[in-house]
């Protein structure tokens, strides 16, 4: 898993690269865009993001907020959300027992 960033026009996504044969490869989203924070431990990646609604993908809608897990112990269908925060909450303490902070940030402003 990795977070995705395209400089073209800023869209940053958390994606599972599926083939290698390419120099970039082939990318499975698992988070949409925009993300703008994550935070993760050997079991969970969890994001923050407000979405991006397309076809105006130069903005993201900054007054709303939705939130994933990504339940690493499983193979299928292991992406939860988006939730809100309650929801994310809630689904943190069945998963982990705790709830995950996050600790990577960057702009909630495409740039």
């Amino acid at each position: 898993y990795y977070l995705k960033k395209i400089n073209l026009n800023g869209i940053q996504f958390i994606g599972q690269k599926k083939d290698s044969l390419l120099d970039n490869g082939i990318w499975q989203v698992k988070v949409p865009d925009y993300v703008y924070a994550y935070g993760y431990n050997k079991n969970i990646i969890v994001a923050k993001l407000h979405p991006n609604y397309y076809p105006d993908q130069w903005k993201v809608n900054t007054s709303i907020t939705e939130y994933y897990i990504i339940d690493l112990n499983q193979d299928f269908e292991n992406v939860h959300g988006p939730l809100s925060i309650t929801e994310f909450e809630e689904k943190m303490l069945d998963l982990n027992g705790e709830i995950l902070e996050f600790d990577h940030f960057y702009s909630e402003e495409k740039k």
